[in-house]
């Protein structure tokens, strides 16, 4: 793709989703449901059972050509074994489209509670919800944007000399940055375990959805939800998700187990909707295997609609022994590549993720008769498993063959 056209479109498009108030800008995404839970819903925080660090690189539309979009997420989520209700994290996103064009900024806080609604020793249900109390901004640089009247139909954004071509836009004053708008997003998340005895190996029935940039259903204005880069008002448009899982367990023998994970996830901004349906195949919880089918599709039925398929492969190992010194480590690597609409032809989609696990609360650990003590390193409150403890709706991910 001739990178002066490229350069071209890309500020045409930026400049419709900054100045377009009807259609608005999408939040930035990341690639899978299942490896980006709590920030797509944040009553996930926590349901690892552990203190978890992480963090998450994507990047698309890659050439040696063009400046690839980037997308950068760093994670933290406790499991506060102390307690049998809360959880919490703190998350920070960074989103990058173009050559420095259009960047994004998102911080906040997290919390999630979990709540058991019943368990007769077969049957349990959970219900977690979760808020999370976000913040972000966007920067966008006029300087690298190139504008119609640029645009020569013989030479491009050049004249005959070799000359760039002037535009006559002005940028107008104070434009650029939007103020620090508040993006709050709150979520439920409901688990069934069924059939949970010594003869049969249980399944696990999941289910939520999240509501994302709340303030647009009340007053986006008067409580600070202003993302316009002109100063004109544009809002933080709402966005909206549902999810859907069933985990089974086909094979069972030696301590040897294989899951698989069917998943459906959907969700909704102005007139973009998002599906993704796919199956996750894990064993012993140490390695899993991903395919997923993605399609995006506009409302106005005069848009082309994109989709794409995923593939993505996560290593897990436990280090240590079974102790409050253990940890563990998880790797994970997701490829796309689109079959329909925009092709990617300037590149697939990749996305690189790493998190470290802590088996204990470290927050927990660090108090002693509800006292704050540092020192009490050899007291260390372990993070619970769902094998031992149902009130709180958890992952086993610390089992070890």
């Amino acid at each position: 793709m001739n990178y002066r056209l490229f350069r071209y479109v890309t500020g045409v498009l930026l400049w419709a989703c900054c100045s377009l108030s009807p259609v608005g800008a999408q939040d930035p995404f990341m690639v899978h449901f299942h490896n980006n839970r709590s920030w797509y819903n944040p009553a996930f925080t926590g349901i690892r059972g552990s203190a978890m660090f992480s963090a998450k690189y994507k990047t698309q539309w890659q050439s040696a050509r063009v400046k690839p979009f980037e997308t950068k997420f760093f994670n933290y989520e406790e499991s506060l074994a102390c307690q049998n209700i809360y959880d919490y994290g703190i998350q920070l996103l960074q989103d990058e489209e173009g050559a420095g064009m259009l960047r994004t900024w998102m911080v906040g806080g997290k919390i999630s509670a979990s709540f058991l609604f019943f368990d007769d020793g077969y049957h349990s249900m959970t219900t977690r919800f979760g808020l999370n109390f976000q913040w972000g901004g966007k920067r966008l640089d006029f300087n690298k944007l190139s504008f119609a009247d640029q645009l020569d139909f013989k030479y491009g954004l050049f004249d005959a000399f070799g000359n760039p071509n002037q535009t006559t836009f002005i940028i107008p004053e104070d434009a650029g940055t939007s103020r620090t708008f508040f993006a709050p997003a709150l979520g439920f998340v409901n688990q069934h375990v069924v059939e949970r005895n010594q003869n049969r190996q249980p399944y696990y029935i999941t289910y939520g959805a999240s509501l994302h940039n709340v303030l647009d259903l009340i007053n986006p204005r008067q409580f600070g939800n202003d993302e316009s880069l002109l100063g004109i008002g544009t809002t933080l448009a709402s966005r909206y998700t549902l999810h859907a899982a069933v985990e089974l367990y086909p094979f069972n023998r030696n301590r040897d187990i294989i899951s698989l994970r069917p998943q459906v996830f959907f969700q909704r901004q102005e007139q973009l909707q998002y599906w993704e349906t796919g199956l996750r195949a894990g064993w012993n919880n140490l390695t899993a295997l991903s395919v997923f089918y993605h399609s995006s599709r506009w409302a106005n039925p005069e848009r082309t609609n994109t989709n794409w398929l995923s593939i993505a492969i996560e290593f897990n190992q436990i280090l240590g022994e079974l102790s409050d010194s253990q940890s563990r480590l998880d790797l994970g690597f997701s490829y796309s590549i689109g079959v329909s609409g925009l092709k990617n032809r300037v590149g697939p989609i990749l996305e690189f993720g790493i998190a470290y696990h802590l088996s204990y609360s470290p927050m927990c650990s660090s108090r002693r008769n509800g006292k704050h003590d540092l020192r009490a390193g050899k007291n260390r409150h372990l993070c619970p498993k769902v094998s031992n403890s149902h009130r709180k709706l958890y992952e086993n991910i610390w089992y070890k063959k």
